[in-house]
């Protein structure tokens, strides 16, 4: 089974798990970790209670917010562990896809998502353009 956390400074996790739902509905294996929102918060503790909490016939999946981050620092430390597989810089449509494809295999699932990342970024300045300057040529054809 994978088992997907999303793990973020604030209550990031929470909001893009939300929207989540509001496009997929109820999605079981997906958890949150909303990192640094209470003053007592102890990433040490939370990240390996996370990792321990699940089996190691399972598959975790961890997404985290930045690289270089305090929530992706603390996960890089179980890398290598078996069937552990860590995300930075999650975004919905990442997220989306991932869920989308969960029953892909994993290493070709989260390989293929971030290759087409990309095309989840756009200046829609640049973008918009474009599409006027097409759209001039072919009036002009």
């Amino acid at each position: 089974m994978k088992k997907f956390v999303i793990a973020a400074h604030g209550h990031f996790a929470d909001g893009i798990l939300s929207s989540l739902r509001m496009i997929l509905g109820t999605i079981d294996g997906i958890e949150t970790m909303n990192a640094f929102v209470d003053e007592d918060f102890d990433i040490a503790a939370s990240v390996r209670d996370c990792v321990q909490s699940v089996k190691e016939s399972d598959e975790l999946i961890v997404l985290t917010d930045m690289f270089g981050g305090s929530v992706n620092n603390e996960f890089m430390r179980y890398i290598g562990r078996r069937n552990y597989h860590l995300i930075a810089g999650i975004n919905l449509p990442i997220l989306l896809e991932l869920v989308a494809n969960r029953d892909a295999d994993t290493k070709d699932m989260i390989e293929g998502t971030l290759c087409s990342a990309g095309d989840s970024l756009q200046y829609c300045n640049a973008a918009f353009a474009r599409f006027r300057a097409d759209a001039a040529d072919d009036a002009q054809l």
